[in-house]
């Protein structure tokens, strides 16, 4: 059995990335990632908020979902603050969404354009939340519920 790498690439069922993302994961956390972020992302508290938040939007990708128009499954928790950027707001819900890795590179890409771009996808994807909380709230009010 086959899954998708997060590039894309089909790697065997139980691995977690081909060796090529292997690589420069560990490149990126050797070289890029401090070790504040580091240690936060293995900690036991992020695992727990990251579970939550998926399961809160039942592992849709918001991003795939409203501007793509399309349903992925969401494979990672994006802080819409970085943080570097907002440390206290690690763990703030109203501050993660639910990405694949192909939305989180397009994001990741209008992020590295700094300042306007920036903020304006920080806005969209806080929009992204926003409309997805009054769609379910709609739609629970429809049912009774």
């Amino acid at each position: 059995m086959l899954k998708k790498c997060g590039c894309g690439k089909l790697i065997p069922q139980g691995t977690a990335r081909c060796p090529a993302c292997v690589s420069r994961h560990m490149v990126y956390n050797r070289r890029d990632r401090d070790a504040q972020a580091a240690a936060f992302y293995n900690s036991r508290e992020w695992r727990i908020v990251r579970a939550q938040v998926l399961m809160r939007y039942a592992c849709l990708d918001l991003y795939a979902f409203y501007i793509d128009n399309t349903v992925i499954t969401a494979d990672m928790v994006h802080h819409i603050e970085e943080l570097r950027d907002c440390w206290d707001k690690r763990l703030d819900p109203s501050n993660l969404i639910p990405l694949n890795s192909q939305s989180h590179n397009k994001i990741s890409a209008q992020y590295n354009l700094g300042g306007k771009p920036k903020k304006d996808a920080q806005n969209l994807l806080r929009s992204l939340l926003t409309r997805y909380a009054s769609e379910v709230r709609e739609a629970n009010i429809a049912e009774g519920v």
